[in-house]
């Protein structure tokens, strides 16, 4: 009898002795605490695990069990190897030099000589068996790290784990569950059967924190009653709720709070096609000593007091000729649909894209005209 997807899932996982966890670029809080929970689990099954995503993981979320060990650059995937035949001719000392663009490699022999048939070269095996891609509708989503390793991933089995309607299944085994609010709650169902102890305290709040930040603390319409009954089951397990909630909702730094301030004190509105948007420039980045990782923040606050709007955008001149859009979608409008109208990408709740300009004025007059026209019905805003 074939195996499901889960079983095949876990079959692959026991063949495996070094696995990569890798998640989307700038990952989200379900992404974070869905890579920590896995990387816990897997050491419990005694597997060699590095967990990798490209761009500085949120500081928020610093609080989670074994944070350090997400880092944002995958090391080589393949070595290469040089032989030297040493079953006639033992190796004395040897050594390396760079010149010009050559590698020259001296080596002494003992007694007699090597020949050049006595060398061979070979690429090693990759370094990893598996590879765990969680929250990544497809390739590009991991930014970098799929850009510089391309042959690698073609190479190495992959197993996909989502719950967006956009993801493109690329993976030789696909789990994606749209009905699920987080990936940590697919991870959850899909985990709790392999051991009767696998889930510890640690795991669990890694697991609590992906859900509680993909459903807004059990605040918006993602919200589900089989959300609500793991968060219980999770809780039950040892996971610190109040932990989570502290350190998501209630404690904020001064700089991030200044932050806040500026751009909330300059919210905008169309009430006609339910658009909430704001503005950060680069002296408000500098003045309150804050970094634009903080602006998911920003959104977040404006989606819980605004709820009539279904598109909240933030504009951000981030460095010097480069300014950042974020696009959140509350219902009715899908965020990567309306991102992709600036060639940017996402899901159906959050996207991005970027503008390579200066001018943040004429950036918002260009955005802003064309989400009315997309709102509209229209192809293109009318023009002057």
């Amino acid at each position: 009898m074939a195996l499901n997807d889960r079983e095949q899932i876990r079959d692959n996982i026991n063949k495996s002795k070094r696995i990569l966890i890798i998640t989307k670029r700038d990952p989200s809080g379900d992404s974070l605490g869905s890579m920590l929970a896995l990387y816990l689990i897997l050491n419990k099954m005694e597997k060699d695990v590095t967990v990798v995503s490209h761009g500085t993981p949120n500081i928020l979320y610093k609080f989670l069990p074994y944070f350090h060990q997400i880092t944002n650059e995958l090391a080589s995937t393949k070595d290469f190897i040089i032989s030297l035949d040493i079953s006639n001719t033992q190796v004395g000392e040897f050594s390396y030099k760079i010149e010009g663009n050559k590698l020259n490699i001296y080596i002494e022999p003992k007694q007699g000589k090597f020949g050049e048939k006595d060398v061979s070269a070979s690429p090693a095996k990759p370094k990893y068996d598996l590879i765990i891609a969680l929250n990544c509708a497809d390739f590009a989503y991991m930014g970098r790290l799929y850009e510089e390793n391309t042959d690698f991933f073609y190479e190495t089995p992959v197993i996909n784990i989502d719950h967006r309607a956009d993801n493109e299944n690329y993976g030789n085994i696909n789990l994606v569950d749209l009905t699920a609010t987080s990936t940590a709650e697919i991870l959850y169902e899909l985990t709790k059967d392999w051991g009767s102890n696998l889930i510890d305290e640690d795991i669990a709040t890694c697991l609590l924190t992906g859900i509680i930040a993909d459903t807004d603390s059990f605040q918006n319409q993602q919200t589900t009653p089989k959300s609500l009954q793991i968060a219980a089951e999770l809780i039950n397990a040892g996971a610190d709720q109040q932990k989570i909630v502290q350190n998501l909702y209630r404690t904020k730094e001064l700089a991030t709070l200044k932050l806040w301030g500026r751009l909330l004190a300059r919210i905008k509105q169309d009430k006609k096609f339910r658009l909430v948007w704001t503005l950060a420039d680069l002296p408000d980045f500098q003045k309150t000593a804050s970094s634009p990782r903080e602006l998911s923040g920003v959104a977040e606050e404006l989606i819980s007091t605004s709820p009539e709007a279904e598109v909240i955008l933030i504009l951000a001149r981030t460095a010097p000729g480069k300014i950042k859009g974020l696009i959140y979608t509350t219902k009715n409008e899908s965020a990567a649909k309306l991102a992709n109208l600036f060639d940017g990408s996402g899901n159906e709740r959050s996207a991005t894209f970027e503008f390579a300009k200066d001018n943040l004025i004429e950036v918002e007059k260009e955005v802003i005209d064309t989400l009315r026209a997309c709102r509209s019905g229209k192809t293109k805003p009318d023009q002057d």
